[in-house]
């Protein structure tokens, strides 16, 4: 790699660090070329992105930027997700069961808003409902009391109707 490539590739590695909402250092080694394939595939399924870049070029771009406490990270074969901006738990919820099937993948530090995060926070951000659950457990309680009224004036109608088909019954048979 001559130092134009070796450039461009710090740059791009520097803009992923702006874009992503977090970013995900793993160590990757023992994983054979279909694992990381289908990894690769999921995360990407889910709008995060899976790259694997010399470490001495992610430390290059991590030193420009705010992100020097993940330089200390970067040892052995790194492997780096870069999470979807706005949701930041599908790259963790991915990687976290996918590290339960594949023990050889290793989940070493994240960064997120600025901070680095440990492993157990991360399965713990992993546990946390995905953003297009929240928003249908959100529109769920508010649409409740609007069905709950709706079915509580159904009733009442249907109530209504039942008391006056009585007394029109009861008033034919005595007419």
């Amino acid at each position: 790699m001559n130092k134009a490539e070796k450039t461009t590739e710090i740059g791009r590695i520097e803009e992923k660090f702006k874009k992503a909402s977090i970013a995900v250092l793993t160590e990757y080694s023992g994983l054979n070329a279909e694992e990381m394939k289908q990894l690769r595939r999921e995360l990407k399924n889910n709008g995060d992105e899976l790259v694997v870049a010399k470490n001495r070029l992610v430390r290059l771009a991590i030193d420009k930027k705010t992100h020097q406490s993940l330089s200390e990270f970067m040892k052995g074969p790194t492997a780096i997700v870069f999470g979807a901006a706005g949701n930041p738990v599908s790259g963790p919820k991915i990687l976290v069961k996918y590290s339960e099937e594949h023990a050889k993948l290793i989940i070493k530090k994240a960064f997120l808003d600025g901070k680095v995060i440990e492993t157990k926070d991360i399965v713990a951000l992993s546990s946390l409902p995905s953003k297009e659950e929240l928003l249908g457990k959100f529109v769920g309680s508010i649409a409740a009391p609007a069905s709950g009224l709706v079915r509580t004036l159904n009733g009442v109608v249907q109530k209504l109707v039942t008391v006056i088909k009585a007394v029109q019954d009861q008033k034919a048979s005595n007419g």
